[in-house]
């Protein structure tokens, strides 16, 4: 596969010693392949193919590509994004590699697939149109010096691979019906014919296949927004242009993972989108620098969020600028979600719940704190909420409820004047459980550990009780009261003054 005609000899304007040809140390230095699956990319490594040699079979000269493999950049601070200036001062070798956002220290890996990666690799070889997108894009011509010619003709036979690998995962799933729905009709009328083209069909079914699953799963490795990565958006978008974004009674996405991954917004938008979706599963991730939202579930149901940090800037507490922080790290405007074991360390709003049926479990927040304006977890959908929040730990940041309905906050721990606001919408109350659980704070304050913000004139089935304070006002709708009486003519009397306070 060369950038000259076969047969001719290259001239003095030509890709001389190889420099038009691709060699297998040459795309490994790339890095980057990505896939695209309805708006979920990802950086790819280990794309390999085995292209070492030209169509005479003469073996490609290596001297060219010796300093592009030993070349080293500049390593950025860690989750830093390298400036443009760095960028294009860098040789023209590795210029591709540094916008790709390469590994910046050597314990940091780019994403990839699910486990048998390269099965799915030689299945996209073996596609018919595979190899020649690459000779299309090779032989494309460019103008400028020879190291100069062979990093665009990198970058752009690279920029075909992810268009045509958008296409072809696009349209996999309904490849993969249409293939099922015509094996079984083959099946229904046996004959040679029809068995020679059920077989061609499955070998199509399990290519299709191979790259459904590599779409389902994203694991392992990092993702950084660059200085032009638009501030209103996601690093990963799990979006379909048919969703209506508004009654969500549709799915357009299921069994997705995101798994062992690092997602830098740079300051630039969120990390995760997920759109009209269910059973999907982020587990083991780390998002920082975000600005709008590190997650941002919209209609679907059932997302399964479990062990994560997040936090818009890097800190363990007692930040000085806690009072600048902004953005919220997870926002859930669907039903039926799970987020469990997940800390929360740096930004204005910890959690944010907007739909029914959801439970939280082990959420450490210590962002910004209540004093300044934070809020750990809040609590929308008034008189709708249905929520259960249990053994958590609200770290000097409180939990608000707008109009509360069948919501249970239990076994928390409250640290830090941290309490539970009870906010009025339509002035409504009912079915709230607060119980067991333990509120420490400043004695020379002693703020009550549950505070209402406006009037309640709807208020029924409300139970706060057995929870325990230090330094802070105990509240509770069940009084207990121990007192001695005296019988008289009309026997037994005790008074109880309960005093409401």
């Amino acid at each position: 596969m060369t950038g000259t005609a076969a047969g001719k000899q290259p001239n003095e304007n030509s890709d001389e010693e190889g420099v038009g040809q691709i060699s297998r140390q040459a795309i490994a230095r790339l890095s980057n392949w990505k896939t695209q699956q309805h708006g979920i990319s990802a950086n790819l490594s280990g794309f390999h193919p085995n292209l070492d040699a030209d169509q005479a079979g003469n073996p490609f000269p290596q001297r060219q590509y010796q300093a592009l493999c030993r070349y080293e950049p500049p390593k950025p601070n860690r989750f830093q994004l390298p400036t443009p200036e760095a960028v294009h001062a860098a040789t023209p070798q590795r210029v591709d590699g540094m916008q790709c956002g390469e590994p910046q220290k050597s314990r940091e890996k780019l994403p990839h697939s699910l486990t048998g990666f390269e099965e799915v690799v030689a299945a996209w070889l073996k596609h018919e149109n595979c190899l020649e997108i690459i000779k299309k894009a090779w032989i494309e011509g460019h103008t400028g010096s020879r190291q100069l010619r062979l990093c665009k003709k990198l970058m752009h036979t690279k920029k075909e691979l992810i268009a045509w690998n958008k296409r072809e995962v696009n349209c996999v799933q309904n490849n993969i019906q249409s293939l099922r729905d015509q094996i079984g009709e083959g099946q229904k009328t046996p004959s040679d014919d029809n068995t020679r083209k059920e077989q061609e069909m499955q070998a199509q079914l399990n290519h299709c296949s191979k790259i459904g699953d590599f779409a389902r799963q994203i694991k392992g490795g990092s993702l950084r927004a660059s200085s032009t990565f638009p501030g209103d958006r996601h690093l990963i978008d799990v979006w379909s242009p048919s969703s209506s974004n508004k009654d969500g009674t549709r799915i357009y996405y299921e069994d997705i993972t995101f798994r062992d991954l690092l997602l830098d917004s740079s300051l630039r938008g969120g990390g995760i989108y997920i759109v009209d979706s269910a059973r999907i599963r982020i587990n083991n991730c780390f998002f920082i620098h975000f600005t709008t939202q590190g997650i941002l579930v919209y209609n679907g149901h059932e997302t399964f969020i479990s062990s994560l940090f997040l936090g818009q800037h890097l800190t363990v507490g007692g930040d000085r600028d806690d009072k600048y922080f902004s953005g919220t790290a997870i926002e859930l405007a669907s039903n039926d979600n799970s987020i469990t074991d997940v800390a929360i360390f740096s930004a204005a709003t910890g959690i944010v719940l907007r739909g029914q049926a959801n439970m939280v479990t082990g959420v450490h927040c210590y962002k910004k704190a209540t004093y300044f304006g934070g809020v750990g977890i809040l609590v929308k959908l008034p008189s709708n909420s249905q929520t259960r929040i249990n053994n958590c730990y609200m770290d000097y940041t409180a939990i608000v409820l707008e109009d509360p309905v069948q919501v249970q906050i239990s076994n928390g721990f409250f640290l830090g004047d941290a309490n539970v606001l009870l906010r009025s919408v339509q002035g409504r109350i009912s079915g709230l459980n607060i119980v067991e659980n333990m509120f420490s704070g400043d004695a020379s304050r002693m703020k009550p550990i549950v505070k209402l913000e406006g009037e309640f004139t709807n208020i029924d089935q409300v139970v706060i009780d057995r929870n325990n304070v230090d330094g802070m006002s105990l509240k509770s709708t069940v009084g207990k009261l121990t007192m001695a009486g005296k019988r008289d003519l009309m026997g037994c009397r005790f008074f109880a003054p309960f005093a409401i306070s």
